[in-house]
């Protein structure tokens, strides 16, 4: 079934059968049993950013009413301000972040949950070079083993969830077979922005 560019809800019957969601696997081993056969998501903007706030509730609710998809769409413009709001927060926690890693002699780069580089500070930027390349956004070593090292490390610093969490040892880059830096990932939040964003 097709859903309109600038629908505000979508509800479950709006993409499904009722033929599959009787024989779809999805229902089978994943909706019913966790008690989320129904969804309705709310859409909305902030800036030029595309989001939505998904609902779920079990079978003995039943599917989700035209009435309840209208409230839900009153829902998404009073997020749309909490929502920019946050972005607001990470960005300005980023900001303070690598001013002060800069003061502090540090370089920083800012690295998103995708493993993309989206900012960095001056130090930073005056390590790019032969050894150390930005990618496609992403950093990359010339050295083989210092890049597989340092992939591992973005990984495993994006998948951190929590201040608290402590990503990866580490690693050593080296250039022309001698090691030249010691990276580490250290998981950034701002207020409110941990359920947003992360870097």
């Amino acid at each position: 079934r097709r859903v309109h560019k600038g629908q505000p809800v979508v509800l479950e019957h709006d993409l499904s059968t009722e033929d599959e969601r009787r024989s779809l696997l999805y229902y089978q081993e994943t909706a019913r049993p966790e008690g989320r056969e129904w969804w309705a998501i709310a859409r909305f903007m902030v800036g030029q950013s595309s989001w939505c706030f998904p609902v779920y509730r079990g079978a003995r609710h039943g599917p989700f009413t035209p009435d309840e998809a209208r409230r839900l769409a009153m829902l998404g413009p009073r997020l749309a301000p909490i929502v920019s709001m946050a972005e607001k927060f990470a960005a300005f926690q980023v900001s303070s972040g690598l001013l002060g890693l800069e003061q502090a002699r540090c370089a920083a780069f800012v690295i998103d949950a995708r493993g993309m580089v989206t900012n960095m500070n001056s130090r930073a930027e005056r390590l790019l070079g032969a050894d150390l390349t930005l990618s496609r956004r992403r950093l990359v070593a010339a050295d083989a083993g210092s890049n597989r090292a340092l992939r591992q490390l973005v990984d495993r610093g994006t998948a951190a969830r929590f201040a608290g969490d402590v990503p990866a040892a580490p690693v050593v880059i080296r250039c022309g077979g001698e090691p030249a830096y010691l990276v580490e990932a250290v998981p950034m939040r701002a207020m409110l922005s941990a359920f947003f964003s992360t870097a």
